[in-house]
């Protein structure tokens, strides 16, 4: 890899601030939709991180009940594009680790 590594940080949202919501599902969305993509493809941007709020209002399939059990956590390991067939990778936050 002869590039750098860098940082880009952009959020869509609307005028209230808000990051969720029935908007994104409708027709005045989908210019800003199609512009935030293409905005992340135009610096070919490899990762995406998200926040708690975020995961939970639209990837994750709710809170976890109760941990995993001991023998069921992954290994400390770089599990980041291993064999190079990914192209984007979701970045998920959370001190509490609910998702």
């Amino acid at each position: 890899m002869d590039e750098k590594m860098f940082v880009v940080c952009h959020m869509l949202s609307s005028l209230d601030g808000k990051i969720d919501g029935a908007f994104f599902g409708t027709s005045k969305a989908a210019a800003s939709i199609k512009a935030y993509g293409d905005l992340r493809n135009f610096y070919h941007c490899q990762a995406t991180l998200y926040g708690t709020t975020t995961m939970l209002g639209g990837y994750a399939d709710g809170k976890l009940e109760k941990s995993l059990p001991q023998d069921q956590y992954m290994l400390r390991d770089d599990w980041i594009n291993k064999d190079g067939t990914c192209q984007r990778h979701f970045i998920y936050i959370c001190r509490e680790g609910p998702v």
